[in-house]
C-alpha cells in the first residue's frame, strides 16, 4: 500500500500500479480553494487514470487537521462524487 502526496499519477499507475495498491494525489489544496466543480473535475480524472485495473483507493494526498484545511461542501461533493462514480 503505497500513499502519494504528489507526482505524476499516470505514471505511478504505469510503473508500480500492478503490484501495488496506490492511495493519494487527490489536492488538498484543491478542496481548500477550489470549487465544488473543480473539486470533482479533479476526482473524476483520478479516477479514470488510477482505478482501471483496481489496486486504487481514493483518498486525499493529506490529511485535513483542521476546518481551515477544507470548505466542506467541497469535502461533501467530492466524497458524493466518488461514492457514485468511483465504483469498480
Amino acid at each position: 500500500f503505497l500513499e502519494i502526496e504528489n507526482g505524476d499519477p499516470k505514471a505511478f499507475k504505469e510503473k508500480i500500479g500492478s503490484k501495488h495498491i496506490i492511495a493519494g494525489f487527490f489536492p488538498i489544496e484543491l478542496l481548500r480553494s477550489g470549487t465544488k466543480k473543480e473539486c470533482t473535475e479533479k476526482a473524476g480524472e483520478l479516477i479514470d487514470i488510477l482505478a482501471p485495473g483496481g489496486k486504487y483507493i481514493f483518498s486525499w494526498n493529506k490529511t485535513p487537521m483542521g476546518l481551515g484545511d477544507a470548505k466542506p461542501e467541497n469535502i461533501s461533493a467530492v466524497t458524493k462524487f466518488v461514492r457514485e462514480r468511483g465504483v469498480y
